[in-house]
């Protein structure tokens, strides 16, 4: 099985699947704030706080700063079955994306370049969560999840954690971060696929676009979200 992720969506009105990308620049409504989420390949991020090299990564990976005040949390069940909350992490950064365990797609893609990310991060790992939650309500055990973590080599990380929980609550969660699921339960799973940037308190500060890269953009990647998970401490 594999995962078609779609480059622009709202909760309430989906589009047709289209394949991942830079190029367009999207906006989409979550819990009232307006979220400007992608930033097409070129344009500069106006902070003074970002140097030319993070305006290269924030372009490469299509991030801009989050326009709002919302502050994330829910209760799932991690790949070891305990039942944890988002805000269990306070007073760290927390890198959170959406994954299909069944994905043979992009997610593997986002898996290596969250390996990498940590080996960026080095010590300051420790700082930094990265959290997915589960898209595919066809696969929800936590063994699915275990067995996607241990074959992209996330399990090995100590600040991975892969959430899941019955459809209602997953559902519940994709509505708050504005995740479109189109769920198959024979063939792919459509679904948007976005890093959100969580600072310590647990409001977003980046959101970022994920795409299908190989080789040493999956470096550049990796770079990137340890240049941000650690500019949103």
């Amino acid at each position: 099985m594999t995962t078609t992720e779609i480059a622009q969506a709202t909760p309430n009105a989906p589009e047709p699947p289209k394949k991942r990308g830079l190029g367009g620049a999207l906006g989409y409504v979550i819990g009232g704030s307006l979220i400007v989420a992608g930033v097409a390949a070129g344009v500069i991020i106006h902070d003074r706080a970002i140097t030319n090299q993070q305006n290269n990564l924030a372009n490469i990976m299509g991030l801009s700063p989050f326009v709002g005040t919302q502050q994330f949390n829910f209760n799932l069940t991690n790949e070891n079955g305990q039942k944890m909350s988002l805000a269990a992490f306070r007073g760290k950064s927390v890198v959170v994306q959406f994954m299909d365990p069944k994905c043979t797609d992009i997610c593997p893609i986002v898996a290596k370049e969250l390996v990498d990310a940590d080996k960026q991060l080095g010590s300051a790992a420790s700082n930094v969560a990265f959290v997915a939650v589960n898209v595919n309500q066809y696969h929800e055990s936590t063994a699915e999840l275990r067995q996607f973590s241990q074959s992209h080599g996330l399990s090995n990380l100590k600040n991975w954690y892969y959430f899941t929980g019955s459809t209602k609550q997953l559902k519940a969660v994709w509505k708050e971060f504005g995740i479109f699921v189109q769920p198959n339960p024979t063939g792919d799973v459509v679904h948007t696929s976005y890093y959100y940037f969580l600072g310590p308190t647990g409001q977003a500060k980046y959101v970022a676009q994920a795409a299908r890269v190989s080789g040493s953009q999956i470096e550049q990647w990796g770079k990137g979200i340890a240049v941000f998970s650690q500019k949103a401490l």
